[in-house]
């Protein structure tokens, strides 16, 4: 080997969970440059320094904040202090340590608050969502500018960066949609955790089980349906041994939510989990009702839901019972390229976040500390140990404390790259609870270094650094400064062409639009009648006669769950009858094929090219013509050729005109072979 380049840097070490070890870095680091010492090659460790990404004011307080000795443990492992030089000199930068959100108890005389009253009590994670997005709404109102880039500020320029997604993440979601924010929601969703899509869920419980009191309960409740506790005690209580179901259709005030949940019912069996959804959503006003009590931040997990029930539907058989198994099962867990977002506000994980970057970037939990991780313990030789809480143990106290000093450094690492992702400003803020916060948060470790060597205003710490040469050219400009110039091509406004013929092939049976009906048993019956007797005329013709009974029943148990062994009994002896009867001894002779696929060009009335494909029942060819047959087992039979239904006669003039192309010498007979009454019918063509 004649070198070997390696790059790393294990200050950004934040995936412990999927198996990194920034020791080893520094471990292989020590190892290479003692091989390649004691070989006679020469190792550099360039350490990389500059960076392009943040201005000078950001790069401060990284450097700030990691030159105390807690701080800087984890990034480093060697002496040396962590210092960064900007690209961007000259540049407007800043960076704000907010005040934590705090709630004020005050007594309100009630411990119990009233389920139906409007008011809600303030939650430090709210206080904390509303103070950002207020913050938010406010730049983009006023027209604030990015200074460094001498243009406004987007809703695309922000990222909120959290440590973990929670009730935060869902608060700030909501508070951004309500000032009309465009906002991406957030880099990962679990589908189940999300109320609307709960709701959908329940629906979708029902449905498959009217019966189920439970489910119609809690869908009762829901904005579907909006039903309170007295409503719902009136439909349940006193019912004997009705279920919530007939209680409902049998009590007239509640009759609008009856028609509402029939009418979905009705349509449960044919459609499928996608279709049903998107038809309560949208054209029954799902989505409005859900809106209307959970606020617009139901959007997203609910497009979700429908993109989920799309795919599902395309790949699986149209299984509502299978679709809702398949999200208990997975949770719906949805993980979004927030990379590619368009110009909204993104909120995101820091784990998620890493190798992005935005103008303005907010930390905003930076009051969390992680809590302890439980469980197995490992030891260097990869021994699983178990831990037991009350039992004490010095091996699992000390790897206990050694597993909590590891992760205390990868959380200070996950502050590295939370403040590196800022290009131009960095805010960061908290919440204040109940419990004091941790001198080990990263409120606290910025804090530190702040009150000393940052300005100080009002509550808020700044460091700032002023702009001092021309502005860079913005790199997302807005809409507005992308329009130019441009003349529409003519074929934008004309009327797209027609369709070149031939088009794609089409089967002969689907001519005819207008079925007649009057040719129909119960259609799924049918069908499956058809598909039998089909089958016994495609092989018995070929058997011996002696061995066609056993043959018969072989084929009979595939069907034996859709008919009675009389209508099986009454269906082959209709085809023995057939076999046996010399008038269609050339319809079963030796030159004739069973099910012949075929497929051609032939006219339609207007003189078109079209393009047929199907399957030909029987077809017979003889010196002088052939014969195409087609089966038809129902039992109401027509008394001439002239009163068939006009679908199979385009039909089979379809096949005549295909097959008169390959046979231009012989004349080509059409008839029908009805096989309830032993009757061939020839056909005018």
């Amino acid at each position: 080997m004649r070198s070997l380049f390696v790059v790393g840097d294990g200050k950004q070490s934040i995936f412990s969970f999927q198996g990194a070890k920034p020791l080893e870095f520094d471990r292989m680091q020590s190892s290479l440059r003692k091989r390649i010492g004691e070989n006679g090659g020469e190792f550099r460790n360039i350490s990389l320094d500059l960076s392009f990404r943040s201005t000078a004011a950001v790069l401060q307080a990284v450097d700030d904040v990691f030159a105390l000795p807690e701080a800087r443990d984890g990034l480093i492992f060697s002496e040396g202090d962590i210092s960064h030089q900007a690209y961007r000199q000259g540049m407007a930068g800043r960076v704000e340590l907010l005040p934590l959100a705090e709630v004020k108890n005050e007594d309100n005389g009630s411990a119990w608050q009233n389920e139906k009253s409007t008011t809600k009590s303030q939650t430090p994670e709210t206080l904390s969502a509303n103070y950002i997005a207020d913050m938010i709404a406010n730049w983009l109102k006023s027209g604030r500018k990015i200074i460094s880039q001498d243009r406004q500020v987007q809703a695309g320029d922000i990222m909120i960066l959290v440590q973990r997604r929670g009730r935060f993440a869902s608060e700030m979601l909501r508070s951004l949609k309500r000032r009309n924010i465009p906002v991406a929601g957030s880099d990962r969703m679990i589908l189940t955790n999300h109320i609307a899509v709960q709701d959908c869920m329940v629906l979708g419980e029902f449905l498959l089980l009217p019966q189920d009191d439970l489910s119609l309960a809690t869908l009762l409740k829901s904005p579907f349906c909006g039903l309170d506790d007295d409503d719902l005690f009136e439909l349940a209580y006193n019912r004997k041994h009705e279920t919530i179901w007939q209680s409902l259709k049998h009590n007239p005030k509640f009759a609008q939510t009856y028609e509402f949940l029939s009418d979905i019912l009705g349509k449960t069996d044919y459609l499928s989990p996608y279709q049903l959804f998107a038809y309560i959503l949208e054209v029954k006003g799902g989505r409005k009702k859900l809106a209307a009590r959970l606020g617009s931040e139901i959007e997203d997990p609910l497009n979700e839901f429908l993109a989920l029930a799309l795919e599902y539907s395309q790949s699986n058989p149209p299984s509502l019972q299978g679709f809702l198994r398949r999200l208990q099962i997975g949770s719906g867990e949805v993980k979004r390229d927030l990379e590619k977002a368009k110009n909204e506000v993104r909120i995101m994980t820091v784990h998620g976040s890493k190798g992005l970057q935005a103008p303005i970037v907010f930390i905003a939990d930076a009051n969390a500390i992680p809590k302890p991780d439980g469980g197995i313990l490992w030891t260097q030789d990869n021994i699983p140990l178990r831990t037991i809480s009350g039992i004490e143990e010095n091996n699992c106290n000390i790897l206990k404390a050694e597993r909590k000093l590891e992760q205390e450094r990868e959380h200070r690492r996950l502050l590295y790259v939370a403040m590196t992702r800022a290009e131009d400003e960095l805010y960061i803020t908290g919440r204040k609870g109940e419990k004091e916060i941790s001198d080990k948060s990263w409120y606290e470790l910025i804090k530190k270094v702040a009150s000393e060597k940052w300005q100080k205003i009002d509550d808020t710490y700044i460091l700032s650094c002023e702009q001092t040469i021309a502005a860079s050219k913005p790199k997302n400009p807005s809409k507005e400064s992308a329009i130019v110039d441009f003349k529409m091509p003519d074929w934008i406004n004309a009327a797209a062409p027609a369709e070149p013929l031939p088009s794609k092939p089409l089967s002969p049976s689907k001519l005819e639009k207008d079925l007649d009906a009057n040719y129909f048993e119960s259609e799924q019956k049918l069908r499956l009648k058809g598909i039998f007797v089909h089958k016994l005329l495609q092989y018995i013709p070929d058997v011996n006669i002696s061995d066609r009974q056993a043959a018969i029943a072989r084929i009979a148990k595939n069907y034996s769950n859709d008919f009675t062994s009389e209508e099986i009994s009454q269906m082959s002896e209709q085809v023995l009858n057939i076999l046996q009867n010399d008038d269609f001894s050339h319809v079963f002779g030796k030159d004739s094929l069973a099910e012949v696929p075929i497929s051609g060009i032939i006219e339609d009335a207007s003189g078109n090219p079209l393009v047929i494909a199907g399957q030909i029942d029987r077809i017979a060819v003889t010196s002088d013509k052939v014969y195409i047959i087609d089966y038809k087992t129902s039992t109401k039979v027509p008394s001439e050729s002239k009163k068939v239904g006009r679908n199979i006669i385009k039909q089979m003039a379809a096949y005549k005109k295909a097959v008169e192309q390959i046979y231009p010498q012989k004349q080509v007979l059409c008839a029908l072979l009805w096989t309830a009454e032993c009757k061939i019918m020839q056909l005018d063509l």
